[in-house]
This record gives structure tokens, sequence and C-alpha cells, in this order.
């Protein structure tokens, strides 16, 4: 069984951003580990992540790949942000605890290179 995989960040924006515009980011994340973690089209576990600011929020969750379902907070598609946490949980079963870690690596990396190219951004992990 999967120990699991967790990543934490928070961001912050010199400017405001559009938060429609960092979930659509944290969605592309999604699409990627369930490309690389899916085993018959279905990932054997979940992917979920928490974004927000109080209030403000929007949950995501993927089990299969091309499907990342998004709920959020009644005022999320109109809000603009200038801080965010991000908190990623991956649980896949099935496959070995190493290479979930490795594709979750390859894929964060990924994700923060695209965060880095955001206007006046900066994060700092939260991980310990």
């Amino acid at each position: 069984m999967s120990e699991g995989v967790s990543r934490m960040i928070s961001l912050a924006f010199a400017q405001p951003l559009e938060a429609s515009g960092i979930s659509a980011i944290v969605s592309r994340l999604f699409l990627r580990l369930a490309d690389d973690l899916s085993v018959e089209g279905i990932v054997p576990g979940h992917i979920k992540a928490l974004l927000g600011d109080g209030d403000l929020y929007a949950v995501m969750s993927c089990t299969r790949p091309g499907k990342v379902i998004f709920q959020a907070s009644e005022r999320w598609n109109r809000a603009t942000v200038t801080n965010l946490q991000l908190t990623v949980e991956i649980i896949v079963l099935t496959i070995p605890q190493d290479k979930v870690s490795a594709v979750v690596q390859h894929c964060w990396q990924d994700f923060l290179d695209e965060v880095r190219k955001l206007p006046n951004c900066t994060f700092k992990s939260l991980n310990s």
C-alpha cells in the first residue's frame, strides 16, 4: 500500500492574479500526474488538492486521465489573489512507492517551472 506523497507550497504575487488562472495551472499538474500514474485508464487511488486563502478556496481531485473534478467557493472564478496556499496529496495503490515519488517529483518540477513564469510570483515550499 502506498504511503502517499504530499506537497505544500505558499504562493505570493506582487500584483493580483485571477484565481481561476492559478487553478488552471494546478489542473495541468493533475492531468500530467494522472497520465503517468494511471493503470488501465484509472488512477488506482487519488490525487487531491486544496488551493486557497481563508474563505476563498478550490478543491480538486482526479482519478482518471483527462478528467479533473473541480469545486470552489462561490467567488473563486471572479476573485483575484495575492497569496495562496496549495496542498496536494497523491495516494496510489498497486504502483511501487518509489515510482510514485519519482513521477510526483518530475511533475511537481514541471509545475514549479510553470509557476516561475507567472508575473511577480514568489513561492516557498512548506514541506519539511
